[in-house]
């Protein structure tokens, strides 16, 4: 039986032919949202909103963008590691405490991850019910509909957009739908604000919450070495919080990591950050994940992984048994920086 307090690791992870040559149709008409659908309590959520990190250094400049009235849909454009995907979650949870009728978080980095998540908004609001069978073959559209036509308080998040032209359908065009969107890449679904690294002060800032040291001349060294780039820095701050490490320790370790290929920063930083994990199936576990979906991955994805042998090194694959794998996450959480 599944441990009560042990969080669930889940995966939050479409063609019609031509017409007939000799046959006239009509296009067919976009599926009509159901008169009767459920009306979104104030604050109700749809999809998973990243929450918030220890000691978010607030970026109140770049959140007060995506209030700028003039434009309903904005695209967070971003290097990875800059953190467009914790300013739109900060942006969404921030809507949510003012009580705003829909607050949706839509991962956008394949049609599969697009198109469940979309259905899932579909199901808080009641759509899929009294719709007919096709209408319930295309909950996207029928979201899209609906915002349209009362979107008012109403956001709808798309996260990590690799195809603009896949998203682009399920864009609200009229109404009063705030649209965020956050990606790596230029579009044109939007004006785009650039969230860029931290800034000097900004990086110091936030070494200094983490993890509680006042040396601004070493921080300053550990920040530039990492290219002031918000996830490095909060993996770094993390390590050298949780193994009272001084900056200059935390440097030699991240200099030993210079091999021939010399990896960027950023990677040597998830390296230190991966070798505190501890060894065996727990690590193994964690490489297994992070090959996955980013939103998470099931315990039983987890567990045949471990009969499968695939968990296991050299062990016959029947010594990683359900149990050990199941506990392998707590001991990762518990033993790695948080």
């Amino acid at each position: 039986m599944d441990d009560p307090d042990e969080p669930t690791i889940v995966v939050p992870r479409p063609s019609t032919g031509p017409p007939e040559a000799s046959v006239e149709v009509e296009a067919p008409a976009e599926p009509e949202v159901p008169a009767e659908v459920h009306e979104p309590a104030g604050g109700q959520r749809a999809g998973e909103i990243p929450g918030e990190p220890p000691d978010l250094l607030p970026r109140a400049d770049l959140l007060a963008e995506l209030d700028r009235p003039d434009a309903r849909v904005l695209v967070l454009q971003s290097v990875s590691g800059a953190g467009a995907t914790q300013l739109a979650a900060a942006y969404a949870r921030a809507r949510l405490a003012q009580g705003w009728r829909l607050v949706a978080w839509v991962s956008a980095r394949d049609t599969g991850s697009l198109l469940g998540d979309l259905a899932v908004v579909a199901d808080a609001l009641g759509l899929p019910e009294r719709g007919t069978a096709r209408e319930r073959s295309e909950p996207g559209t029928m979201v899209r509909l609906w915002l349209e036509a009362d979107g008012d308080r109403c956001l709808l998040v798309f996260d990590d957009m690799t195809d603009p032209e896949a998203v682009r359908p399920f864009i609200p065009a009229e109404g009063a739908t705030r649209v965020v969107i956050t990606s790596h890449q230029e579009s044109d679904l939007g004006p785009s604000i650039q969230v860029g690294m931290f800034s000097a002060e900004e990086a110091l800032d936030f070494l200094a919450r983490r993890t509680g040291l006042t040396d601004d001349a070493a921080a300053g060294a550990v920040a530039g070495e990492l290219g002031h780039l918000p996830l490095a820095l909060a993996l770094a701050a993390a390590l050298i919080a949780r193994d009272n490490l001084g900056y200059d320790v935390y440097l030699d370790r991240m200099r030993a990591l210079q091999t021939g290929e010399d990896p960027a920063a950023a990677e040597r930083a998830v390296r230190l950050s991966l070798e505190a994990v501890p060894a065996g199936v727990c690590h193994r576990v964690m490489e297994f994940i992070s090959v996955l979906s980013g939103g998470g991955v099931r315990r039983d994805l987890l567990h045949a992984a471990g009969h499968a042998g695939l968990l296991g090194g050299h062990q016959p694959p029947d010594e990683v048994d359900a149990a050990t794998v199941h506990r392998a996450p707590r001991r990762a959480r518990n033993s790695a920086p948080a």
